[in-house]
């Protein structure tokens, strides 16, 4: 979890962390496994059995039997070996992140230098494992997917909470200490006389430059500093010389 979460975000952060493992416990597991030596993948599979996991697999050591696997297997996890004949995990790596974007990916490898370890993390791996210790692997994958399950419902809430917003009737709009907009509902655009591309990205100021020295100005700035709210109106005109009633809330 991040360093810098509130005390309450990073509770509410555990207890979904917690209640998406609990859902994993009885969900069946597809692992598409890519290995190229049959008594690897006989040992690896052992390993997870032994630890319980609800899983089923495919096993490929082709490129092209990886890539059917995407559609053909649907998986939930990929364990990849590293060096496979003509093929490698820097490249099926490549080729998932490509077609299944969010599909966790955990190398599984015998041994390979930690600067290559780093790179592939930064490539977008999940994980690595060495295969003389396999027993973090079944630890590995749960971690992996309650990460993905949890990303992905916190992702539905956030557009969910976004499509509300942006259908309220009052204006929304978001603006970082530079007086920059981060974000504007429909609402605020439809007033605004602007595109929302228009408005993201530029200060207040550059979009309203009347509004320097008014009232509705100096109530934004005690806002900022003094984070409070506060209810006003006020008119602004347009360059097209249209003039309009704002209210700030």
């Amino acid at each position: 979890m991040d360093a810098d979460k509130s005390g309450a975000e990073s509770l509410k952060d555990f207890h979904l962390f917690n209640v998406v493992l609990k859902t994993m416990e009885t969900k069946i597991i597809k692992i598409l496994l890519l290995e190229d030596s049959p008594s690897d993948a006989k040992l690896l599979l052992r390993c997870l059995q032994k630890d319980g996991l609800n899983f089923e697999h495919k096993i490929v050591d082709s490129r092209e039997e990886f890539i059917e696997s995407f559609t053909g297997f649907n998986p939930d996890v990929i364990l990849s070996d590293h060096q496979l004949g003509g093929f490698n995990s820097s490249e099926a790596l490549d080729l998932a992140r490509k077609h299944m974007r969010n599909v966790p990916f955990i190398l599984v490898t015998g041994s390979v230098s930690e600067e290559f370890a780093v790179s592939i993390l930064k490539q977008g791996a999940t994980d690595y494992i060495l295969k003389g210790n396999l027993s973090r692997l079944t630890v590995a994958i749960r971690a992996a997917l309650a990460q993905k399950e949890a990303s992905d419902k916190l992702k539905q809430s956030e557009e969910n909470f976004q499509n509300t917003i942006d259908g309220m009737v009052d204006g929304v709009q978001i603006i970082d200490s530079e007086w920059k907009y981060l974000y504007v509902n429909n609402t605020v655009v439809a007033q605004s006389k602007f595109r929302k591309e228009e408005l993201l990205g530029r200060t207040m100021m550059e979009c309203y430059p009347q509004i320097e020295g008014t009232e509705m100005f100096r109530q934004l700035q005690k806002c900022m500093t003094e984070r409070i709210i506060i209810e006003m109106e006020n008119e602004f005109a347009f360059p097209d010389g249209t003039r309009e009633w704002f209210k700030l809330n």
